[in-house]
């Protein structure tokens, strides 16, 4: 297993939360309530969620969008 995951549950459920933030913002995707689920993270042993959150219609037509497009140019 991942160590930092091991050692750091809740700072590794973060960092991932946040690379994901990033990634989908290059492409014009915010998903504002994303983020770790706390519960996963804490419990014994940790099992961490990333929480994706609930999005408006604009938001997950965008998102389906974004993944055909990138599907269709192998990205």
């Amino acid at each position: 297993m991942n160590s930092d995951i091991d050692e750091h549950p809740l700072a590794a459920a973060l960092a991932v939360s946040d690379e994901a933030a990033q990634a989908l913002g290059r492409h014009g995707v915010t998903l504002p309530s994303m983020g770790p689920d706390l519960a996963s993270c804490t419990a014994e042993p940790p099992r961490q969620l990333i929480e994706l959150g609930r999005v408006n219609m604009a938001t997950a037509r965008l998102l389906t969008d974004v993944l055909r497009q990138t599907a269709r140019d192998g990205d």
